[in-house]
């Protein structure tokens, strides 16, 4: 990984994450699914990809009826408080 991800066999990420190649295979499939996962899971907030429509802050949105700009103003307020001073 030194070399950076293009570079990187699917063998390096499965040493470097301490599971099998069939692992990683079997629970993302090919190399260039990787990185669109690690960014889905990471935006679901979960311990795996959840579909945009299915995520929380998307669901509290239609449930709430909210426009454009009353989401933009719940997470900047979200964003706001969780954020150091």
């Amino acid at each position: 990984m030194a070399r950076g991800y293009p570079s990187a066999a699917v063998g390096d990420i499965a040493a470097l994450a301490g599971v099998s190649v069939d692992t990683v295979h079997s629970s993302v499939g090919r190399k260039p699914v990787l990185p669109r996962e690690l960014v889905e899971t990471s935006l679901s907030g979960r311990d795996h990809a959840v579909p945009a429509g299915q995520r929380d802050h998307v669901l509290l949105v239609h449930e709430r009826g909210w426009t454009p700009e009353q989401f933009r103003e719940w997470i900047t307020d979200s964003w706001t408080r969780a954020l150091p001073a």
